[in-house]
């Protein structure tokens, strides 16, 4: 609700971080090809940090590939936010994108 405090004067307020300014998600995205990594390796004989390192190149590799990098370079959506983002909306190269992004993730 505007206006409404909470607590000694405090606001609410919700921050927008478009461009990494404030949350750098590199390291994020790094962790979570480990820990899909470490998992894996509880489901078969893999090297971790191979499997993580293979599967963060093979990412950039297709996001690079994919008709949509440009757009995607524009906006700033990176290849790990590929792996996960819903892309959500009916602009064209945001409907490509989420036509495509289940491809890319299996083939990631």
């Amino acid at each position: 609700m505007p206006g409404r405090s909470y607590g000694r004067g405090m606001k609410r307020a919700l921050l927008f971080d478009l461009d990494e300014t404030l949350v750098v998600e590199e390291p994020s995205a790094v962790a979570a090809f480990e820990a899909t990594a470490r998992f894996a390796a509880t489901q078969s004989d893999v090297d971790v940090a191979m499997l993580a390192g293979a599967a963060r190149s093979r990412a950039r590799e297709l996001w690079y590939a994919a008709p949509t990098h440009g757009y995607c370079i524009r906006v700033g959506i990176s290849s790990w936010e590929g792996l996960w983002c819903r892309f959500e909306g009916e602009e064209p190269n945001v409907r490509s994108l989420r036509q495509w992004s289940p491809t890319y993730r299996r083939e990631t």
